[in-house]
């Protein structure tokens, strides 16, 4: 049965890829992203402190890059020099311990109920059934105080049809106020995924 191999998803204006590539010149990337991000921002009538944003534009793709997901991006909003919301997404292939990717494994391996208990709901997008869990998890990192920030996250697995593969894409973030908006969008960005299965 086929692998996937390769997906996509449509991410709109204020989202920036972050790059993954291990021979990245991460800083030249950065630099130059923080001046199309400045550019876009004063054109609005906006504006970004570039040296922030540079720091944060680094450190986020140096973070996403620790884990090597196949994508991850972060969307920036006017004025704003941290991400409002970073998006990771890769697969998941079947091994001799787990021969297919199923809905189940994905909540028994994904689901954390030391902050709450996670809200699990299943659907369909174009690409194949499934399944998303919502849930606050603890940060990676501790912040200058030694505390972990909460994240707010949406976790996707999709099932594309033949193959025992899943793409999982989460969205996580921490500023208050913006959950229905995130949600909404995570909806659209999982719907627009496609995806590219081995011969």
């Amino acid at each position: 049965m086929a692998h996937i191999t390769d997906c996509d998803l449509g991410l709109h204006d204020g989202w920036v890829v972050l790059p993954l590539d291990p021979d990245a010149d991460v800083s030249g990337w950065a630099d130059a992203t923080a001046r199309e991000l400045a550019e876009r921002a004063s054109a609005e009538g906006s504006s970004f402190r570039l040296d922030l944003l540079r720091q944060e534009l680094r450190e986020q793709a140096a973070d996403s890059r620790e884990r090597s997901p196949v994508l991850a991006a972060a969307l920036y909003l006017n004025g704003f020099e941290s991400a409002a919301v970073v998006l990771e997404a890769d697969f998941v292939l079947p091994s001799e311990e787990v021969p297919v990717i199923t809905s189940d494994w994905f909540v028994r391996n994904f689901s954390d109920a030391a902050l709450g208990t996670p809200d699990v709901s299943h659907g369909e997008v174009p690409a194949g059934p499934c399944t998303r869990i919502k849930q606050l998890l603890a940060g990676p990192r501790a912040d200058q105080d030694g505390a972990r920030p909460l994240l707010e996250t949406i976790a996707y697995a999709v099932f594309p049809e033949n193959t025992r593969s899943a793409v999982l894409v989460l969205f996580s973030w921490t500023g208050a106020g913006v959950e229905e908006s995130v949600q909404r969008m995570a909806t659209d960005i999982v719907a627009s995924l496609t995806v590219e299965l081995s011969a």
